[in-house]
């Protein structure tokens, strides 16, 4: 018998022993990496059923970083790698934690250098760049394996260990690159998707927003819970629980269900399984078990849908209005990039709701109550590291527009060095004086300045953008200039047209040879057929048949026609006078005959100058040789006759001048259509699909919303209860015997009335100023909007109209730049003793003032022209911007078709009156912006 209760007892022990181990084993839960990966598939479950509206489509969206990115998070994600501590923090403090297998390692990808070497490498074969010859040699980089495993081959993000991630960039002091890195603005934008950190903070952004959605979803799933205790009770004789020698397991499980009308229901089984074992028949079992069944509804406060579900609706929102954020941002991110800038972005505070459960069975003394492990309103947000640096935002365009400025102002630099050393030979020969010489030093020590200045703006606002793209400040980068290149082309070809007519002019003065006077019509017939000036032009063609008719004509013959020409040509230039005093365009017939009119005079006197000189008329004058100054009265009748080719070659230069891109909307033309249509026309479209706009208008109905929410709290308690109770016999081995006889049946109803409510009282009066308060700021926010897109529209038509006006200051500028060359460095006549001035000081102080004039001129001329080509793209992108008008490609970049899919639309009817334009439906069905949610109430308003 003895041996038979030693054995029961053993096989007590040991089911307690396997039982508590099981527990010890079961109770850490799962692994981290099962929660996170569970966390990860619910999130994903449901911005997938979030994503159907193709205006803010979920792209570029992954919460581990890019594998290329510098933040690129390789290794076990659950356990990663201890970063290195700050050492006076390590000292001063506990540390009870400790690295682990994975060590310590400070984490940075090297994987945006392999992007960016492939960049370099594109760019460089593309555009055939000529390398400084300090560094002829191909272009390579070390092996960035030196520094650590490259973990980007093979890459798994939960395994490990590593020592490190890849190069931790240490600077270049020892060459490590051959020259910086170039790269094109799209490759800009796709390097900024991998590598920016604003762009990651973002996707991360989104996923917080979709872990409250997880769980407030989860608060009405029905929650089950299990739970057990063991106990092993031993108490001797004299004790008060008198020899007692016993094994107690307490087993309870359950589950909860919350309904959307607030009511509760309860489901719980408890068992106590009692081993005695002091009890004199022996060792006894006893297991009493308890079920409870438990529904509460609240009729008032805490009750109804409104209430109950309100922390459900407003996750959900929540987590649609960071998805129209985070398709916002794109946008913003690309304007950023392009052009930088600090834009404000409309924000307003989450609404946070939570359902009223005072004196409600949550937290209540209800028995079994406390189960309730998930309720409504519980953990809505999750706080998240902020952005500690905001990035600094210079970017591309202007980077690459003071990168021009900086050329400009080099090529400035160049110039007038060449014009000091040629001051200089004139000084030695007594053309210039040394106050003359000392003033061209003088501008160009000026130029100098400006130059060191112009490069430190280019150095600091290409650290600005290597910041924003997330590079290190010291990594050496190059922008391609690309969208200079149109400016950059046009600019040439005036500098070609004045560089062959200068060739012209020298070609021509070369000629001077009083003893092969004979030669000179030869000479002079080669240039004006054969030149570069006059190839490709009718003139070309023209001209021989024309100059032959004036050579064939007698002395009297050639002075009858140019008189009779001279005075129709007086009467044009007098009719031309007349139409330009009264504000008009002269008729196209008579500029036509003007110009062949001048042309005409211009060849036949310059027929009769050369038949003078030929014949060495007036080369004597009072005793004195003046061939020179004869033959340069030729030359200036020579390059009379080729203003005609001048003027078409201009001509044929002003038609290259590039296009500023189009503005359209809607069919609109913003740019060419009459000024309020088009500012109504921008308005529409920026009010019907602006995805902030969107979110401002459904937070004013979250904050309407509260309202009820608030007032529920006012009201008194009323709560109905069903408790349902059965047990099973006490003392006796039966834990599932219940019966219609042991069962307990009760309902409970519960009031209280509202003798106090000051806190509640309180919060309702806030909830009243909030709604207020959003009504405010979506006006705002809207009036914010029409006068962003108001005022970039008129920016935008005045940069057209500033464009045009540009075009012509830079022709004149390389015009007058070459007119002013040509009369300071004109041969000196002969008997003026130096110069064509002569020795006249303030003649040679006035053609210098005009020379450094022309030569500042045309500098700013040329930056104008940067400055306003670079103000109008990024303007247009401003714009489009805030149209909602930015489709982006997969690597980030605008696909711009706005030529093709608004411009070429038929244009939408105006409205009949301005008052209809905040009364657009915000996303309507058939629109861009998804579902009709939303109509604001109509304000007047003026678009004047």
């Amino acid at each position: 018998m003895k041996n038979l209760k030693f054995k029961s007892l053993m096989n007590n022990v040991y089911t307690m022993l396997l039982l508590g181990i099981s527990l010890a084993i079961l109770m850490p839960g799962c692994s981290r990496r099962f929660f996170r990966n569970r966390a990860d598939n619910e999130v994903h479950q449901i911005l997938a059923t979030k994503d159907k509206y193709a205006n803010w489509k979920l792209e570029q969206f992954h919460l581990l970083p890019d594998p290329r990115a510098r933040f690129a998070s390789a290794g076990n994600q659950d356990r990663p790698a201890m970063p290195p501590d700050d050492p006076a923090s390590m000292a001063m403090a506990p540390n009870p934690q400790k690295p682990g297998k994975y060590g310590i390692g400070h984490m940075e990808g090297s994987g945006y250098i392999d992007l960016l070497s492939q960049y370099d490498s594109e760019n460089r074969s593309a555009v055939a760049i000529k390398v400084p010859k300090e560094i002829d040699a191909p272009f390579k980089l070390v092996s960035f394996k030196q520094d650590g495993i490259n973990y980007l081959d093979n890459l798994d993000p939960d395994k490990g260990p590593f020592d490190s991630m890849g190069l931790t960039y240490k600077g270049d002091p020892a060459g490590r690159y051959d020259h910086p890195f170039l790269i094109k603005l799209e490759q800009s934008c796709e390097l900024g998707l991998v590598n920016s950190r604003d762009f990651q903070f973002r996707r991360e952004n989104v996923y917080l927003a979709a872990l409250p959605v997880t769980l407030q979803r989860f608060a009405f799933a029905a929650q089950f819970y299990a739970n057990e205790v063991a106990i092993r009770e031993r108490a001797n004789s004299e004790t008060v629980a008198n020899n007692t020698n016993r094994w107690n397991v307490a087993s309870e499980a359950g589950f909860t269900k919350t309904f959307s009308t607030g009511a509760l229901l309860l489901f719980r089984y408890a068992n106590s399984i009692v081993v005695d074992m002091a009890g004199n028949g022996g060792t006894q079992i006893r297991t009493p078990s308890a079920l409870s069944l438990d529904l509460f509804q609240p009729l008032f406060r805490g009750g109804g849908r409104a209430v109950t579900l309100e922390p459900l609706t407003l996750a959900e929102r929540n987590l649609l209005y960071e998805m129209r954020s985070y398709a916002r941002f794109r946008k913003e991110f690309y304007a950023d990039i392009v052009v930088g800038g600090s834009p404000v972005v409309f924000s307003t505070p989450a609404t946070v709701a939570s359902a009223s459960r005072f004196n409600s069975v949550f937290g209540s003394g209800l028995g079994g109550a406390g189960n309730v492990q998930v309720t409504p309103g519980e953990g809505n947000g999750y706080s998240s590291t902020s952005q500690v640096f905001p990035a600094r935002r210079d970017g591309y365009l202007p980077a690459v527009l003071k990168a021009g400025l900086l050329q400009n102002e080099r090529e400035n630099v160049r110039d007038l060095s060449t014009t000091l050393d040629q001051y200089k030979e004139m000084q030695a020969i007594g053309d210039q004086s040394e106050l003359q010489v000392s003033r061209i030093l003088q501008q160009l020590l000026t130029f100098k300045t400006s130059v060191i200045t112009r490069e430190l703006s280019l150095r600091d606002a290409l650290d600005r953008f290597k910041y924003q793209l997330g590079l290190p400040i010291d990594l050496p980068l190059e922008l391609d200039r690309a969208p200079l290149e149109p400016q950059l082309a046009q600019l040439a070809r005036y500098s070609n047209l004045v560089d062959e007519f200068k060739k012209t002019r020298q070609e021509s003065r070369k000629l001077n040879d009083p003893k092969k006077v004979d030669q000179l019509r030869k000479g002079l017939q080669t240039i004006l057929r054969e030149s570069d000036f006059v190839k490709g032009t009718q003139f070309k063609e023209k001209l021989p048949k024309r100059w032959a008719e004036w050579e064939a004509m007698t002395k009297e013959e050639l002075a009858a026609k140019l008189k009779e020409i001279n005075i129709r040509r007086l009467e044009l230039q007098e009719s031309k006078a007349d139409f330009e005093r009264k504000g008009k365009q002269q008729p196209s017939t008579e500029k036509l005959e003007l110009g062949e009119k001048d042309f005409e005079f211009f060849l036949g006197r310059f027929e009769r100058n050369l038949r003078l000189y030929e014949q060495k008329v007036n080369w004597l004058r009072n005793g004195v040789d003046d061939q020179l100054n004869q033959f340069e009265n030729l030359i200036e009748d020579f390059l009379l006759v080729l203003v005609e080719p001048r003027n078409e070659k201009l001509d044929k230069t002003r038609k290259s001048w590039p296009n500023l891109p189009r503005v359209c909307v809607d069919g609109v033309d913003l740019l060419k259509t009459e000024i309020d249509e088009a500012l109504f026309a921008g308005c529409r479209h920026a009010l019907t699909n602006r995805l902030d706009l969107m979110n401002g208008r459904a937070q004013l109905m979250d904050s309407w919303r509260q309202i009820a929410v608030s007032a529920n709290a006012l009201q008194g308690v009323m709560n109905v209860e069903y408790s349902l109770l059965g047990t099973s016999p006490a003392n006796v081995a039966q834990p599932v015997n219940f019966n219609a006889g042991s069962l307990r049946h009760r309902l409970i109803l519960t009031g209280d009335l509202p003798l106090v409510r000051i806190q509640e009282r309180n919060a309702y009066r806030a909830t009243l100023i909030n709604w207020q308060r959003q009504r405010r700021n979506l006006m705002a926010f809207e009036d914010t909007i029409i006068e962003d897109v108001r005022n970039e529209i008129r920016s935008l038509r005045a940069s057209s109209q500033t464009y045009d006006i540009q075009k012509l200051v830079v022709e004149l500028a390389y015009l007058v730049l070459d007119n002013a060359l040509e009369t300071t460095y004109a041969p000196s006549k002969p008997g003026g003793g130096g110069g064509t001035q002569g020795n006249n000081e303030s003649a040679q102080a006035a053609f210098t003032q005009q020379l450094l004039g022309a030569q500042s001129s045309k500098l700013s001329a040329q930056n104008g022209l940067f400055t306003i080509w670079i103000d109008y793209l990024s303007a247009r992108t401003f714009l489009y911007r805030d149209l909602e008008l930015l489709p982006l490609d997969p690597r980030g970049v605008w696909i711009d078709e706005i030529e093709t899919c608004h411009c070429d639309l038929p244009a939408k009817k105006p409205a009949e009156t301005v008052t209809n334009l905040r009364s657009i439906p915000n996303g309507a069905e058939g629109t861009r912006g998804g579902p009709a949610s939303f109509l604001l109430p109509p304000r007047k308003i003026s678009l004047k």
